[in-house]
């Protein structure tokens, strides 16, 4: 008897685990708190917005305060100045209102960019929470393992390039033959993070690689100090034919975590993007519980229900 409330409740978890406004585009965490929009708070946290916007079509990371309102940005590192600011302009007009309606705290991904706010100064601190995990569905059909190693190792090699930037631009990319393919890489770190925070947090992340997506054609971290990314399609600009590098025979494969730190999910292609035309992004579905998705689980919940009474 107790078998069906344990799988249903499986299903919501796998579906809308944490805050389902994470789970939509642009993906984002909002705090639970609220104050009225007539409140000090959100009268310095307009003008918070415009400090970070205008320093946008010069900088790919800033951070500001008008306390109690403390905000950064960051663009993506292969940006041009007009992606990045037609980025940031988009989610500094919209945060407070359509994506966090009176939320002190707001933490907002991008394609391009990530914005976040609070009520509390946060700078120069790891945050590796929340955090979002975007799993492309495809998978290879063989040489998982070695796919795997190879991910891992390309993973590793830009995690440590990019941590070791100096500057507030640590981003790097880089390439690694498969077969007839090429895995491409991307890990960031926000601007105010130092060169051993920025590789802590980025190691951190690597945690959930391979439990995560192992053998999956793409996939995505998401923390609030850091990201990494890799796809079997260009996805960011500078991509050189003759700086993809064929592996080692044997490429060490990345350490694993006893379980993941978040449920699959995937985005729509932004319109923001510049980067280079590719192929819909791999980590492409209908949104949460709509469409399709939304009879798969009527199906499932029909499959359970039906077993449940014969």
């Amino acid at each position: 008897m107790e078998k069906l409330p344990v799988l249903l409740f499986f299903l919501s978890f796998l579906f809308i685990r944490g805050s389902p406004k994470l789970l939509m585009y642009p993906y984002r965490y909002c705090a639970d708190t609220t104050l009225s929009p007539n409140s000090t708070f959100f009268s310095n946290l307009k003008t918070l917005s415009s400090f970070l916007s205008s320093n946008s079509s010069r900088k790919f990371y800033h951070k500001s305060s008008v306390p109690p309102a403390y905000g950064d940005f960051q663009c993506r590192g292969d940006l041009n100045a007009t992606a990045c600011r037609r980025c940031v302009a988009t989610a500094t007009s919209n945060s407070s209102q359509q994506y966090c309606p009176l939320s002190v705290g707001a933490v907002i991904w991008f394609d391009d960019c990530f914005l976040r706010y609070s009520n509390q100064s946060f700078f120069s601190v790891v945050a590796e929470q929340p955090s979002l995990v975007l799993i492309n569905g495809d998978a290879i059909e063989e040489d998982v393992s070695e796919f795997d190693q190879i991910v891992g190792s390309a993973l590793k090699d830009t995690v440590a390039n990019a941590s070791s930037r100096k500057g507030n631009l640590k981003f790097a990319t880089k390439e690694r033959s498969f077969r007839d393919a090429t895995i491409y890489t991307l890990a960031q770190c926000t601007g105010d993070l130092s060169n051993s925070n920025c590789g802590k947090c980025l190691k951190n992340a690597l945690l959930n690689f391979p439990d995560c997506c192992s053998g999956k054609k793409g996939a995505r971290i998401l923390f609030p100090s850091c990201t990494f990314r890799y796809e079997l399609y260009p996805f960011y600009g500078g991509v050189s034919p003759s700086s993809v590098s064929i592996p080692p025979a044997s490429a060490p494969a990345m350490s694993s975590p006893p379980e993941p730190s978040s449920p699959p999910a995937a985005p729509p292609p932004s319109p923001l993007s510049s980067s280079p035309s590719a192929p819909a992004p791999s980590t492409a579905a209908p949104p949460l519980l709509s469409g399709k998705l939304r009879v798969t689980v009527a199906m499932a919940m029909g499959i359970i229900v039906a077993r449940y009474f014969l």
